[in-house]
Formats: C-alpha cells, structure tokens, sequence
C-alpha cells in the first residue's frame, strides 16, 4: 500500500511470470474490484483462475496466464493492513486447492507480513532520529548564535526564526512578563498585524498560564475560547496555539506563543507532549541564555542591553 493509503503497488517480485515492464503497470486503486485489492477490503486469501473478468486481460494474455490459479493474501501486522500478497500456479499445481495447503500460504503470508512491518517501524525510526538529529543541530546552531551577541533584540529574533525552521508554517510571539501588572507585553513577532502587536496579554490568556502555572499550555482551538471575538489571531486566521513559559533561574520571565493555521496543530501537539515527557523530573523548558545576556533581563522585566 502506497504512503497515503489509496492505492496498491507492486514493489518487489520473483519468478517467470515477474517482469520490471508488469511491475510498472500494477498499480491499483483502492476502490478496484482487483482481487488484489478485493482480498485487502474483505481481509481473507482470495484465489482466482487466470481467466477472471477482474483480472487485466490485456496482461493475461500478454504473458499467457489464462491456464493459472492465483492466490491474493492479505498482509496485516500490528493491527495495520499493510498491502496484499500476490502467487501464482501453473496449471495442475494443486497447492491452493487444500486446506493444509491454504494454512502454508497463510502462514507464509503471516512471515512476510512481520517483515514488511518491521521494515516500516525501521524507517519510521530512521526518520524520527534524522528529524531529532536535525533539531539538534538547529538548536546548537541557535544557542551558539544567541551566545555570541549581547543584542536582545537581535537573539529574540534569531529565537524566533529558529523556533519557525523546527515548526514550519507556524507564527511566533515572544512575551515579556509584566508582575506590577499581572500582564504580558508583545517584545517580538513574526506577526506583523499593528492591532495584534499592540495588545497585552492578561491572566486569563494562554500564555499567561503558562507562565503562572511554568508548564506548556495548548490550547488546540482558538476560535472556540471567549475572547475569540476580539483576538486578534483568530482575525489573522490562527486556529491554535502552544504557549511555553520562558524559564531562566526557576522563575518564568516570559513565553512564547507558537500559533497554527489549523485546529488541533499535530506537529506542536506532539512537540508539547515529548518536552512535557521529557520535564517530569526537571524543571520544563529551561531559557537558557549566556550570564551576561540574564543581568540584562533581571528585575521586574526584561531590559534591553
């Protein structure tokens, strides 16, 4: 089965009656009446005579297999249906005629079935750790950047257009604490919006709890809040968010407003649920900035060097 799960391909075959010109031109849609198709939807071994209206005939007659049986087995494993085994007999080969000899199909397709999952998770681990190999190095890179300058705004918006490369498509807004007002004020942007540049944040926001509370908040719809009437994302089309506390010392300084285009943002849902994982025995999302740029943002906010 293809990554969107529409269709079915051939991706490997052996044998006389497998060629690279067939293998090329077995492609199906989910919605065929193929027996290839046909054995996935119904979940059972399907066994059909190579003169079946279901089959190409073009292809059967092409490579003379009118005179055989073929076998069509499902492929499931881990609760995942993974695609379709395809075998075919000559004539007088009476192997899927029996019912022991449907068990040894069926428990050959069982085996193959194992090993084309296990080369799924293989990949799908193969991917996450180039992934987390790649966020590695864009936060090494953003560290030694922010290290290197004591320019606030200048390490605010190279935070910010870090945080938009590991989140590609999101929006990004740094806030300052506030304590004599119990507020938070807008200190940089990847909105440009003047009515949402110009608002400040109070207890009940998102990212005020995550301030308050100096855990990660979600909030995966933004138009089914209150104040979505008059917030200003919700006007420019965000649709969630992910609020994270700025931590420096064990006090929250600030935080940082991921938005997304759409409700329910999986990529920030997930990115959120591993640093919570990951913050049970510590404090979570430490903002680590160089001493010198810290004194610069002691006292009741931050103060710009």
């Amino acid at each position: 089965m293809d990554a969107t799960g529409t269709s079915l391909e051939m991706v490997a075959g052996i044998g006389r009656l497998w060629n690279p010109e067939w293998q090329k031109e077995a492609r199906f849609q989910r919605t065929s009446r193929h027996p290839v198709v046909a054995c996935l939807a119904e979940q059972r071994m399907l066994t059909v005579l190579g003169a079946d209206p279901r089959l190409d005939p073009a292809i059967v007659d092409r490579y003379g297999l009118r005179d055989h049986t073929f076998a069509y087995l499902p492929l499931q494993a881990g609760g995942s249906l993974l695609g379709t085994l395809e075998l075919g007999y000559p004539d007088g080969n009476r192997v899927v005629r029996t019912e022991e000899g449907r068990r040894s199909l069926q428990a050959f397709a069982d085996q193959v079935a194992i090993a084309v999952h296990n080369v799924h998770l293989l990949q799908q681990t193969d991917e996450a750790l180039s992934r987390r190999v790649a966020e590695l190095e864009k936060l090494r890179s953003s560290s030694l950047a922010v290290s290197s300058t004591l320019d606030l705004d200048a390490v605010l918006a190279r935070i910010l257009r870090d945080v938009q490369a590991l989140f590609p498509g999101s929006e990004a807004t740094i806030w300052e604490c506030q304590p004599a007002r119990s507020e938070l004020t807008l200190l940089q942007s990847s909105l440009a919006d003047p009515s949402y540049r110009a608002q400040q944040l109070t207890s009940d926001s998102v990212a005020s709890q995550a301030v308050a509370t100096c855990q990660p908040q979600l909030e995966p719809d933004l138009t089914a809040r209150p104040e979505a009437s008059v917030d200003p994302a919700v006007r420019l089309g965000l649709r969630s968010m992910v609020a994270v506390p700025l931590i420096s010392r064990d006090r929250a300084l600030g935080a940082i407003s991921l938005y997304a285009h759409e409700a329910k943002p999986d990529p920030l849902a997930h990115g959120i649920r591993s640093c919570c994982r990951r913050s049970r025995r510590r404090p979570p999302w430490r903002w680590t900035t160089p001493a010198c740029t810290r004194r610069s943002l002691r006292g009741s906010g931050w103060r710009r060097s």
